[in-house]
């Protein structure tokens, strides 16, 4: 299965689009352990051997059927929202991971720049799964972000800030 992606949208890494397009291994923990890989930084991945293996006995648990999760896959990489974004006049506040190789950052700039109302936060050394990654820093900014937007001072920008 090779998706095709929706006008407008950077392509993921090269080595995560095999990994993630890869048919599924007979073994579904080291399968998962796969995606984990592209998932975070690589720094992360090897400094954090233990919690990945945690995350990966539970996804596990969990795992769908192959056909749900390429399907799933497909929906994802050929999903074109471009034209709506412009549309979305909710404050929203935008976050990813400068080393997130599933879903390249661009398309978080893209999104911020197309979005009238919304913040790009950019997390440094982090993959996609940067809500782990860096969970501390993730949190703070949501509740920041929920706390301006009940206040009504939320104030959108085009720039990204970095941290």
């Amino acid at each position: 299965m090779r998706p095709t992606l929706g006008s407008g949208q950077c392509p993921p890494d090269r080595e995560a689009m095999e990994v993630l397009t890869k048919p599924p291994s007979t073994d579904a923990k080291q399968g998962l352990l796969e995606r984990m890989r592209v998932a975070f930084s690589r720094k992360y991945f090897e400094e954090n051997e233990d919690e990945v293996k945690e995350i990966v006995a539970l996804r596990a648990s969990m795992e769908s059927e192959p056909v749900a999760y390429n399907e799933q896959l497909a929906a994802a990489l050929s999903f074109d929202f471009m034209d709506e974004l412009p549309k979305i006049s909710t404050p929203t506040l935008i976050v990813t991971g400068d080393e997130d190789l599933v879903v390249n950052p661009e398309n978080s700039r893209i999104m911020n720049r197309l979005m009238p109302n919304s913040r790009l936060v950019i997390l440094r050394g982090a993959g996609h799964l940067a809500i782990i990654e860096r969970a501390d820093d993730y949190n703070e900014l949501v509740l920041s972000f929920m706390n301006e937007v009940l206040r009504g001072s939320f104030k959108p920008s085009k720039e990204a800030e970095v941290i």
